[in-house]
């Protein structure tokens, strides 16, 4: 769309103006028009009782999309889907151990999706194990504790400062 060529000098002035307001107007819009980049660094730890999936965030997406599989197909199996809002860290309950689930994470901007991650899959441990927890990855975000888990999330700057 950023094709569109200027709006020549031969047009009328009154016409230009119009055409040149909507020209620009189509060019502000480009960007709600491109899917937003996908997540990396997608990663599974078994917990018990569940699995904690952590990811690096993409640089433009409003939100994400966990989607849950049996199977490392998402097109063989359409189990579960978890919007997580913004945060790079989804606990996955499943309250027993041995349950192996599949996971891949979709970047969200408006109606557009990025691609999925590749399936990254983990076993659930026996409720009650202690694990070890891995800092989530940060792209270019404050690391703070949840209230909710005390497990690291990565925040967002906010019109040019630091959440607090």
């Amino acid at each position: 769309m950023s094709q569109i060529p200027e709006v020549p000098a031969s047009v009328p002035q009154d016409q230009r103006r119009f055409f040149t307001e909507l020209r620009n107007s189509a060019l502000r819009q480009e960007p709600n028009r491109i899917a937003p980049s996908g997540v990396s660094n997608v990663q599974v730890t078994p917990i018990g009782g569940g699995n904690l999936v952590t990811f690096t965030r993409s640089a433009d997406a409003e939100g994400y999309l966990v989607r849950i599989s049996s199977t490392p197909s998402w097109n063989a199996a359409k189990d579960l889907q978890a919007d997580i809002g913004d945060s790079n860290v989804y606990r996955d309950e499943t309250g027993e151990a041995g349950i192996k689930r599949y996971y891949q994470v979709v970047a969200r901007k408006g109606r557009l999706y990025s691609q999925p991650s590749s399936p990254v899959s983990a076993t659930s441990l026996a409720p009650g194990t202690a694990t070890t927890l891995q800092n989530p990855p940060v792209s270019a975000e404050v690391l703070q504790s949840s209230n909710e888990t005390n497990l690291p999330v990565a925040l967002k700057p906010v019109s040019g400062s630091l959440l607090r």
